[in-house]
C-alpha cells in the first residue's frame, strides 16, 4: 500500500480580498489546506492558532512590514515563505533575501508558476541543492539570487 502524502498547510496573507480569495480557491482545488489573513495581525493570530507548512504573503501590507512578518513566522513556526509583489525592486529583493524569504513572485501570479514554486520549495532539504537562496520570478522564468541579486523579468 502506498503511503499518502500529508496535506500541505498554507497560509495566504494578502489585503486584496479578491486576490486572497482567488488564491484560496486555486490552492484548495490543488489539494492544499488553506487558511487566509488580510493583515499582519490576522496572520500572526492564524499562525499561532494552528500548524502551518508555508506562508504566501503579499509584501505590501498596510498594517505592518510584511517582510519582517515572514521572517518572524519563518523563525517562530519553521515555515517556508513565498513573497508576492507587484513592484519587484532591488530594495525589496534584497530585504526578502536578507529576511530568509524562500521565493519572491511577481503579481499577478501565474497559477502554474505558483504551484511549481510550492512544489519546488517543499522538496526535503537534503534533496534541494539550491535551497537557502532566494528564488525570484515574474512568470517568465526564474532566477536564483546568490550573492548578487538579479531578477529575470
Amino acid at each position: 500500500m502506498k503511503a499518502s502524502r500529508p496535506t500541505l498547510r498554507v497560509l495566504i496573507v494578502d489585503d486584496d480580498d479578491d486576490h486572497r480569495q482567488m488564491l484560496e480557491h486555486i490552492l484548495g482545488l490543488h489539494g492544499y489546506a488553506v487558511a487566509a489573513a488580510g493583515s499582519c495581525a490576522q496572520a500572526r493570530a492564524r499562525a499561532a492558532a494552528g500548524a502551518l507548512d508555508m506562508v504566501i504573503c503579499d509584501i505590501g501590507l498596510p498594517d505592518g512590514d510584511a517582510v519582517e512578518l515572514m521572517r518572524e513566522l519563518r523563525r517562530n513556526y519553521l515555515v517556508t515563505t513565498i513573497g508576492l509583489t507587484t513592484h519587484a525592486n532591488p530594495r525589496d529583493i534584497a530585504r526578502c533575501g536578507k529576511a530568509g524569504v524562500h521565493a519572491l513572485l511577481g503579481k499577478p501570479v501565474a497559477v502554474n508558476e505558483l504551484i511549481h514554486m510550492i512544489q519546488r520549495l517543499m522538496i526535503p532539504p537534503d534533496m534541494a541543492g539550491g535551497r537557502g537562496r532566494l528564488v525570484l520570478s515574474h512568470g517568465l522564468g526564474e532566477a536564483v539570487a546568490a550573492g548578487q541579486l538579479f531578477l529575470d523579468l
